[in-house]
């Protein structure tokens, strides 16, 4: 679903889902993570789990990640949803999936990737509306610039709950990560 602004739309965040990404600097690889924690979850018998690994190059504002049952990220942009970068998704982990496609997010300093899982934009209040994307967006949009970051992800989160009325019926967990250049610096929350 396009997310409405006031504004013209900012430039979407470059993304692509490579045939292979590049190893990481240090550590495992990432899809060699996501095959340990895919196999273990399988191993354990009782269905699936999502999640998102990932991995972020402080010094190229690169995201590489791999989104398992997740919802696809957004990217704020001078203060507005700039868009959702191309989704590489997968089923769940722990379901012996083959060929995990990671997607690469190429992040401006300033900007600011948003993960959040479904029980954010599928709260319902009691009408059965969601939340939605467009919601979310509107509160990013209101609550993130000026802020800094765990205040703004507590007003997201505040923001959902208020929606359904402080009684959730599941997770709304949201991961915000800002790269503000140079070679150690960024923040998320």
């Amino acid at each position: 679903m396009p997310v409405r602004t006031s504004r013209p739309p900012r430039s979407p965040p470059s993304s692509r889902c490579p045939p292979t990404a590049p190893p990481a600097a240090t550590g495992v690889d990432l899809r060699d993570q996501v095959r340990a924690v895919d196999e273990a979850v399988g191993s354990l018998g009782n269905g699936a789990v999502s999640g998102v690994l990932g991995e972020f190059d402080v010094a190229t504002g690169r995201v590489s990640y791999l989104a398992a049952g997740h919802p696809p990220p957004l990217v704020l942009r001078e203060g507005e949803v700039a868009g959702s970068p191309d989704e590489c998704r997968a089923a769940p982990f722990g379901r012996g999936a083959d060929g995990w496609a990671v997607a690469v997010v190429d992040l401006r300093v300033g900007d600011v990737l948003v993960r959040y899982t479904d029980g954010v934009v599928d709260a319902r209040d009691r009408q059965g509306r969601p939340f939605g994307r467009s919601g979310l967006a509107e509160v990013l949009e209101r609550e993130v610039p000026d802020r800094l970051l765990p205040e703004a992800a507590r007003r997201v989160t505040r923001a959902v709950l208020a929606h359904r009325e402080d009684d959730l019926a599941d997770d709304a967990t949201v991961l915000l990560l800002c790269p503000c250049g140079g070679e150690r610096s960024s923040r998320w929350f």
